[in-house]
């Protein structure tokens, strides 16, 4: 009964978990935080003690709520935390052999790179997530993205063109739905980046023209979100 009972209880953690990540587009990281981390402490006791599929199902979730941890701690500036979460969040996916768990945070790791102009590492990130076969269509989507954006910072403006080319023809192609972890996998969503690999590639016009479209196509849920910021911020450039 032991086992039954955990799943009972991972299942609800889930659902808070979910619930959190909506609260966040509205009121920001910083107001759910806290909560974030009782749910990861609990589900770090659920995963020590428990054994067999409880375990794996415990692991892998304890990896998702890191992965959201380390997410929460980039707008909030705490670089070392945002690393020390996804750093963690990777090798719990490794164990629970979760590979779309493990993907996301590889690719969280990689925009946290991005972020803090650290190319290479970005570069290898991307490339390690990429090379998973398993992961969901949103999320090599997202990749796709990721990897023209890698490409423009580095310098290689040809190549990160075609790429971005490639991720605009897998948007084309996104199922209908995505998984609850990945939910703001949506078509405005990617068009936000693809503003920022234009940004990266000169193309300033290009950039606010993406961004504002991504805008007008946002979740009125979305607004005030860093999302939505750093959108903005593209979309109101100077010419």
């Amino acid at each position: 009964m032991r086992g039954r009972s955990d799943v009972v209880a991972l299942d609800a953690v889930a659902s808070v978990l979910g619930s959190l990540r909506r609260l966040e587009d509205v009121a920001g990281a910083a107001e759910v935080v806290p909560s974030v981390r009782r749910q990861a402490a609990l589900v770090d006791r659920l995963a020590r003690n428990a054994s067999g599929d409880a375990r794996s199902c415990a692991v892998g979730l304890l990896s998702e709520i890191e992965q959201y941890l380390g997410w929460l701690a980039i707008p909030l500036g705490q670089w070392g935390e945002s690393r020390r979460h996804l750093d963690r969040a990777t090798v719990l996916a490794i164990e629970a052999d979760d590979s779309h768990r493990l993907v996301t945070a590889l690719s969280f790791a990689a925009d946290r790179s991005l972020r803090r102009h650290d190319v290479r590492t970005a570069d290898a990130l991307n490339e390690a997530a990429a090379r998973n076969p398993r992961s969901h269509p949103a999320l090599r989507t997202y990749l796709a993205y990721q990897r023209a954006d890698v490409l423009a910072r580095g310098g290689d403006r040809t190549e990160a063109a075609r790429q971005l080319g490639r991720a605009d023809q897998l948007v084309d192609r996104l199922p209908g739905e995505v998984p609850e972890s990945g939910y703001w996998y949506t078509p405005s969503f990617f068009t936000g980046e693809r503003a920022f690999v234009l940004h990266a590639l000169d193309d300033r016009q290009g950039a606010r023209r993406a961004a504002a479209d991504a805008l007008a196509a946002m979740p009125a849920t979305w607004r005030g979100e860093e999302w939505e910021q750093r959108r903005r911020e593209l979309a109101e450039l100077a010419a």
